[in-house]
């Protein structure tokens, strides 16, 4: 038997685990994670390429309806790569005649469970060649805030996470042991070197189980969880208060009365209501902020927190970068819209400690009814977090 062991890498998902393709006489038999690969490793996706291989189900080749749509059987029939080719370029080249090129939408397949990954670059490619500006892939739920909501906030997806230099690691539902295993590796790695691990998660998988601290949130409790955790960060200033106020619409002020960001238009009739407004610290008085050209004075530092008369004594307004106003009616540990989702009220969830991971020598403990775990558990994960870094 003539046996190949091919080096290459899993195109199963956008990890692309270095692994070892296994040949026997000609067939693809395994895949194995590839020990000498810097990135080598291997997940369930990537383990099953050999049967979507020979899956009897695969497509080889370029098919084509022979009935109409709705029909019970479609009629697939095989044709020649040419006249698939030659098909969809007629018809592009049609729409596009008719309606223009932002009539047509390049759509693609996830990353996650497809070969799709290194085929993104070139749909980019031949849309921009053709001229539409419409794209469509198909991306999950605990995807989308980093891959996406990080562009839209930042104009970049969130960077790769820095496992080596690290002092704490959170995992917020995610187990990359199961998912992403050269992260587990690196997250092992990290470890050994001394950075704690907290795991948010109702799951008890094995990185929860061996974390420093791990909290089991209630399914569908966690934004009381993350609500909190912003409130002490913004309680106790603990963000970069620079960045906030220079690179951020933190500083835009928010009225009271409708909880929109305030314009020029609101505190002017010639003002523009595409400009915002912030608190001038140096002169004490609002100035009006374009975002095309700036601020309309100099020297112009905005303030961060507070309430401040506008328009009209009616009319007050207060910075975007503030406690949530839920929070700010009661103490953080007392809240009803908190306390619903706490042990007893019915839990949202148990607490896990492990030795000093919590700052002070503070542990939480698993929390009864009554408790002020909340205000506690929040405030005690951010010290943890920020003291570490």
């Amino acid at each position: 038997m003539a046996t190949e062991q091919l080096h290459t890498y899993s195109p199963m998902c956008v990890a692309q685990c270095g692994v070892i393709a296994d040949v026997e006489d000609g067939r693809f038999t395994k895949v194995r994670p590839d020990p000498e690969h810097p990135n080598g490793g291997i997940c369930i996706k990537g383990s099953a390429a050999p049967e979507f291989v020979y899956s009897p189900d695969r497509l080889k080749y370029p098919m084509k309806r022979t009935r109409p749509k709705g029909d019970a059987d479609p009629g697939w029939a095989e044709i020649s790569w040419e006249e698939a080719l030659d098909t969809v370029a007629t018809r592009l080249l049609q729409i596009k005649a008719q309606s223009g090129p932002e009539a047509v939408v390049f759509a693609c397949a996830t990353p996650a469970g497809s070969a799709i990954v290194d085929s993104f670059p070139w749909i980019n490619r031949l849309g921009h060649a053709f001229g539409s500006p419409n794209r469509l892939s198909v991306i999950h739920i605990c995807t989308w805030n980093v891959m996406v909501g990080s562009k839209h906030t930042f104009g970049t997806p969130t960077p790769p996470p820095d496992f080596e230099n690290t002092n704490c690691i959170l995992l917020w539902g995610a187990n990359p042991r199961a998912t992403f295993p050269t992260y587990a590796q690196r997250i092992s790695r990290a470890r050994a070197k001394g950075a704690k691990l907290i795991v948010i998660d109702p799951r008890k998988h094995n990185l929860a189980r061996d974390a420093d601290c791990w909290l089991q949130v209630r399914p569908g409790a966690d934004a009381a969880l993350a609500l909190g955790m912003i409130h002490v960060l913004i309680e106790e200033k603990l963000y970069d208060e620079a960045f906030v106020r220079d690179w951020t619409n933190g500083p835009f002020l928010v009225r009271d009365d409708t909880q929109h960001l305030l314009t020029a238009r609101d505190i002017a009739s010639s003002g523009s209501a595409q400009s915002f407004v912030v608190w001038n610290a140096t002169s004490n008085a609002p100035v009006v902020y374009d975002p095309e050209r700036g601020y309309a004075e100099r020297k112009v530092k905005p303030t961060l927190a507070g309430r401040f008369p506008a328009a009209s004594q009616t009319v007050l307004s207060l910075p975007a970068v503030r406690p949530s106003p839920c929070l700010q009616s009661a103490p953080l540990n007392t809240h009803p819209s908190l306390l619903s989702a706490l042990p007893g009220f019915p839990p949202m969830l148990s607490v896990a400690p492990r030795g000093s991971l919590l700052p002070s020598g503070r542990l939480v403990t698993s929390p009864g009814p009554g408790s002020k775990c909340i205000a506690t558990l929040c405030r005690s994960i951010v010290q943890c977090a920020v003291s570490m870094l």
